[in-house]
Parts: C-alpha cells; sequence; structure tokens
C-alpha cells in the first residue's frame, strides 16, 4: 500500500531530496490481512474501518472532493499558466499528439521551469525545488501529472 502523497510530498518539500520511502509497510500489512479475511467470507475487519475511521472522515472529504467551484478555478489558473508558458509550436504539437507533445514539453525547459515554479510555489527554496524538478520525485511526479490533465484542454 502506498504512503499517503501528502505525507510524502511534505517529506520532500521538508528535507529538499525525493523520498525514497513510497510503501506503507504496517499499510501493506493491514492490507493484507483484511484481504485475507474477506478471503474467509469475513468481514468485520472492513465493517469496522468503514463504520469506524472511514465512517468519521466522510463528511470532510466529500466536502473537499465536491468543491467544484474552487476545482474548477485550480484547474483554470493552471491551464491559463500552460498556455502562457508553451510556445504556438509547443500547443499545436499537443494537440495533433497529446502523448507526445506532452512528453516533449514536459522534458524542455519550460516544462521543468512549469514543475520547478509548482514546487516552489508550495514553500521549498530554489535549490530543493530545482532538484526535486530534475530529479524522480514524488513532487515533480505530482507536477507532471497536474500539467499532463490540464494540458489536455488547452
Amino acid at each position: 500500500m502506498a504512503r499517503k502523497l501528502t505525507k510524502m510530498l511534505a517529506e520532500e518539500r521538508r528535507t529538499g531530496r525525493p523520498c525514497e520511502t513510497l510503501v506503507d509497510a504496517d499499510g501493506t500489512t493491514a492490507l493484507r490481512a483484511m484481504l485475507m479475511e474477506l478471503a474467509d467470507n469475513d468481514q468485520s475487519a472492513l465493517r469496522a474501518m468503514v463504520d469506524g475511521p472511514i465512517h468519521g472522515l466522510m463528511p470532510a472529504s466529500l466536502s473537499a472532493w465536491s468543491d467544484s467551484e474552487t476545482h474548477r478555478q485550480w484547474i483554470s489558473k493552471v491551464r491559463d499558466e500552460l498556455g502562457r508558458m508553451m510556445t504556438v509550436e509547443a500547443l499545436k504539437q499537443l494537440r495533433n499528439n497529446p502523448e507526445e507533445g506532452l512528453a516533449e514539453w514536459l522534458s524542455s525547459v519550460d516544462g521543468i521551469r512549469f514543475v520547478f515554479q509548482g514546487i516552489k510555489s508550495r514553500g521549498t527554496d530554489d535549490e530543493a525545488s530545482l532538484a526535486l524538478a530534475s530529479s524522480c520525485s514524488v513532487s515533480a511526479a505530482f507536477f507532471d501529472t497536474v500539467a499532463s490533465l490540464v494540458a489536455r484542454s488547452l
């Protein structure tokens, strides 16, 4: 089971280095135990989790996920920024061949600059932002993904 994205991003922001531990060993053990119980037709652990911690988290989670106006504003802001950063040729290539165009743009100076600025906007200093943007980090992957999702609407 993977560690929480927010915890990995915070770790990278705090250390300035790519996160080395992506797996939550305790969570993996608990999930395996629950799956084994389900295989034996025992739903007690699943039911306890759903009726306990998950039930308590649902209102706040639903509120956050259902805030479509805030999400629309975030997407529009990223879309507008990407539109300003991409050349006419890069936009054309992106529309003609989205996967290849996006991969090429994300590998370019402008793409790395976008990822760098995204990481920096989260409170990381210049040196750490550059290290995370130019390495195989959770932070770089997160901002690459944001760009990939939004770029399709350009």
